[in-house]
């Protein structure tokens, strides 16, 4: 019994696609060792695919492969190296290596602050820290009721509202105060940003340029 551990890309390339397990259990069943034109003709398959499937889960200790000199074309034949297979697969590690969009291409870059004109309809919820952790907002219904929305903040969206200008401030485009505030990932930078128009669409930010330049930030 053998553990894999795997990064995200080379996990897609041997398990994202409809071969690779029918190819392991295919071997297992037959309980010999099977070349690719074995399995084409088996599984029905090109016998490209099938031999750039061999291949690949051979170069990754799935599969023995063995050159059979001595035969009419010198074929190559795949054999189990063992009929358990334990994958580990560390979150951590997938997450470093997951294909994400770049950010200055996929994340829009306002130019953003607070509004003004707040304290009368907002409360805000400070912890210990004096981070913000929760808002309440009073807005006014077409029935002309006045209901209070309260939103809940994760620890991210709290430090980008610590970094977040003043309304007697100059407005700073949104991916500087990600960086100020230590957001980086895509994800995270994407999360703040959603967070930021729902924040906008209470009138608790003010957008005043919708562009996407990133304005000399880098993110890694």
């Amino acid at each position: 019994m053998s553990i894999w551990e795997l990064d995200y890309s080379l996990f897609q390339q041997l398990f994202a696609n409809e071969y690779s397990l029918k190819i392991l259990s295919l071997i297992f069943q037959k309980s010999n060792a099977l070349c690719a034109a074995d399995v084409s003709k088996l599984l029905d398959i090109h016998i490209s695919t099938a031999k750039k499937y061999l291949d690949l889960l051979a170069e990754n200790n799935f599969l023995k492969s063995e050159k059979y000199l001595q035969k009419p074309g010198k074929p190559t034949y795949y054999s189990l190296l063992v009929d358990r297979i334990n994958i580990s697969l560390e979150l951590s590690r997938l997450a470093k290596t997951m294909d994400v969009p770049p950010i200055t291409e996929n994340i829009p870059n306002p130019q953003i602050r607070e509004n003004t004109n707040l304290p009368s309809r907002v409360q805000f919820l400070l912890d210990k820290k004096d981070m913000i952790t929760k808002i309440s907002v009073k807005v006014q219904t077409k029935a002309k009721k006045t209901i209070a929305h309260k939103i809940i903040l994760n620890e991210t969206e709290s430090q980008f509202l610590k970094y977040l200008p003043h309304p007697t401030m100059q407005p700073e485009h949104f991916l500087d105060i990600c960086r100020k505030a230590g957001i980086s990932d895509y994800y995270s930078i994407k999360e703040v940003y959603l967070f930021a128009e729902k924040l906008a669409k209470y009138e608790l930010i003010h957008f005043s340029k919708s562009i996407k330049e990133h304005n000399g930030a880098k993110y890694e």
